[in-house]
């Protein structure tokens, strides 16, 4: 199983699903890594054509399947083919949870478009999908990218008057985005906010304050101060 999973030739990876059985324990991560693998080879038709040869195989698509196809999408930096499996997946009766939703996110932040990744998240609020971090990390992970730091400071905000916690990623996102814009004094504050609200820096947390302090020469020289 762990050899399979680790393979990195995509048609090895299809000629592995053949003769699986429908209640094969090891099935979704066989047709998983088969869809990861066609879809960084660029071989998207190939993967789509992965679901109906499950369907014949007895078993019905889950939620990995359709975002292991989503991620797929997202590689090749096609939100409407993205939206498209989104579409088939509900013909299927399966509705998008939090893993589906911060994958098509994802997958409007490489396509160069953040506002739709915004409505994603909107729209994921709006079916009852409970909002986590992961999922607006996600969001301000494409507004930062485009260098809309004021919007990701508000989408911040937002977060803690609907008392969604920030984690450590979304602090790190956050310190990162305002290093880039050289508003170190506003990074410091959230790094020390982050530690206040018992939030533990991680090492890409680190990384971001070192990135952000490393533009300044002023806080350059004050850094000890920050990790002892």
């Amino acid at each position: 199983m762990i050899a399979v999973l680790l393979e990195q030739n995509p048609d090895t990876a299809v000629a592995n699903l053949e003769g699986l059985h429908p209640n094969d324990s090891r099935l979704e991560g066989f047709y998983c890594r088969a869809i990861h693998l066609l879809g960084t080879h660029n071989r998207f038709d190939e993967a789509v054509a992965l679901v109906p040869r499950l369907v014949q195989a007895g078993r019905q698509p889950s939620h990995a399947i359709y975002t292991a196809l989503i991620n797929a999408c997202a590689r090749q930096r096609n939100l409407e083919a993205a939206l498209s499996v989104l579409d088939s997946m509900r013909e299927t009766g399966l509705e998008p949870n939090g893993i589906s939703y911060g994958a098509l996110m994802h997958a409007a932040n490489r396509a160069g478009r953040p506002d739709d990744s915004l409505k994603l998240l909107a729209q994921a609020k709006e079916e009852g999908v409970m909002p986590s971090a992961d999922l607006y990390n996600v969001a301000l992970h494409g507004l930062i990218q485009n260098k809309r730091v004021d919007d990701a400071l508000t989408l911040f905000r937002q977060m803690n008057a609907l008392d969604v916690s920030p984690d450590a990623s979304v602090y790190s996102t956050m310190i990162y985005g305002l290093g880039r814009q050289d508003r170190v004094e506003m990074a410091l504050k959230l790094f020390t906010d982050m530690k206040f609200n018992g939030v533990q820096p991680t090492h890409a947390t680190y990384g971001a304050l070192i990135y952000a302090m490393g533009r300044s020469y002023r806080y350059h020289m004050q850094a000890h101060q920050y990790f002892d």
